[in-house]
């Protein structure tokens, strides 16, 4: 995961009306005003009703769900090939 496409998802989702909140170590790159170590994901949180808008956004990039044993319809994972 990169700088280039952390500001593409967080456009493409504020573009799409869909308020997310940073997490994570990107959250704390963002914070610091620099990136301080090598992301390999991007924690967000959406609020539940936009759950269904993130997906299909995702979806259309090529994001998929991947399974895990903690996964729910309120935490789960989207991962891209």
């Amino acid at each position: 995961m990169n700088a280039q496409l952390v500001v593409k998802i967080y456009t493409a989702l504020a573009g799409a009306g869909i308020q997310i909140w940073i997490d994570g170590g990107w959250c704390v790159s963002a914070l610091l005003g620099r990136q301080i170590r090598r992301h390999s994901d991007l924690d967000i949180t959406v609020a539940v009703q936009d759950v269904p808008a993130l997906r299909e956004l995702l979806n259309g990039w090529g994001f998929r769900e991947l399974q895990r044993p903690d996964s729910s319809s309120w935490m789960f994972v989207l991962g891209d090939p």
